[in-house]
């Protein structure tokens, strides 16, 4: 089961109205160049890139992909934010992004190959991950700055009053989880219409077979087509509902977390194969107190006053750079 890259990446574009920093240029494209944002420009191959890798994740999560207008404006916030950052002598190494990627891997059980192929689901050149992750750090950091600015930090009332706030309560939950293994079938391309019936009546019989046999492992090593199964033997690991219905459709996820440990589920058909999983444990859905969640209020009310903090930084500093739009938005 693949879970998408993009469930680990917290790039997030700040889109704004247009300025009166702005200026708009004829449609003419001058030496490949898409906008120049004071002394930089941004190329037309980094907006066509761009577009194209949020469409693509757009399809992949099911949501309306942006306009290029809107894909240009974080681009824009971006290379603020990066001029900011190189005058403050803000660096990401590669050793960080290094250990970024093993973790992404490592939560998703990835092999190398796993992961490679996920890359080329998404769009993805591994550099180009690499970046992504890179920007989102340095905005991070920015972020950060702006907080230890901050005159005052959340009083005792503020941290009381967000706990006690029921639109709030769902943040203060521990999420029930299930704990999952899996048995693999792949779809291949240009399968013929009795091939495809005989793969899905296969993948019947083996969860059939599943349902009765107490060694689901001894399974998964039979059948199993997982590059990973040699390394996990099937084993996933803990999903809560919210990490399953980003790549799951709802009723799959309601299937799983309807079954108690030990049980095993009727073939799940996703886009590149069938899934037979067994439910190896469960864990219900628990409120934290509020000692329990102090600090974490505290920090995220930090968080949110730094992000306004840096929405204001970006405003008053596109009014202040002179940013020019080269190509034509329509």
């Amino acid at each position: 089961m693949r879970r998408s890259i993009y469930l680990f990446l917290a790039v997030v574009f700040c889109m704004f109205l247009m300025p009166w920093g702005y200026v708009l240029l004829s449609a003419e494209i001058i030496n490949g160049i898409a906008c120049k944002v004071g002394a930089d420009i941004i190329t037309m191959n980094e907006l066509d890139t761009a577009y194209d890798q949020m469409r693509q994740r757009a399809n992949l999560l099911g949501v309306p992909a942006p306009a290029k207008q809107e894909v240009l404006e974080g681009l824009i916030d971006n290379l603020l934010i990066e001029q900011e950052a190189e005058r403050r002598g803000v660096v990401v190494t590669g050793s960080e992004l290094d250990e970024i990627i093993e973790d992404v891997k490592k939560q998703n059980n990835f092999t190398d190959e796993e992961f490679q192929a996920q890359l080329d689901q998404e769009g993805l050149t591994l550099d180009e991950l690499r970046e992504q992750y890179r920007s989102e750090i340095i905005r991070t950091r920015l972020v950060n700055y702006f907080v230890t600015g901050l005159e005052s930090e959340p009083t005792e009332e503020e941290i009381r009053s967000f706990y006690d706030n029921p639109q709030n309560r769902r943040l203060f939950r521990t999420p029930a989880t299930i704990a999952l293994s899996q048995i693999y079938l792949p779809v291949g391309e240009n399968l013929s219409y009795q091939e495809a019936v005989q793969l899905k009546e296969q993948a019947g019989l083996i969860a059939a077979e599943a349902a009765v046999n107490g060694d689901f492992e001894e399974l998964v090593m039979k059948y199993s087509a997982a590059a990973s199964k040699e390394q996990n033997r099937g084993n996933l690991g803990s999903f809560t509902q919210e990490q399953l219905l980003s790549f799951m459709n709802p009723q799959d996820v309601a299937l799983l977390f309807s079954l108690n440990p030990g049980e095993v589920s009727s073939p799940i058909r996703m886009q590149d194969g069938y899934y037979i999983f067994k439910v190896n444990a469960k864990t219900e859905s628990t409120q934290l107190a509020y000692e329990e969640s102090r600090e974490r209020i505290k920090s995220y009310l930090l968080k949110m006053r730094g992000e306004e903090r840096l929405r204001k930084w970006l405003e008053e500093e596109r009014a202040a750079t002179r940013i020019q739009i080269v190509v034509n938005m329509e």
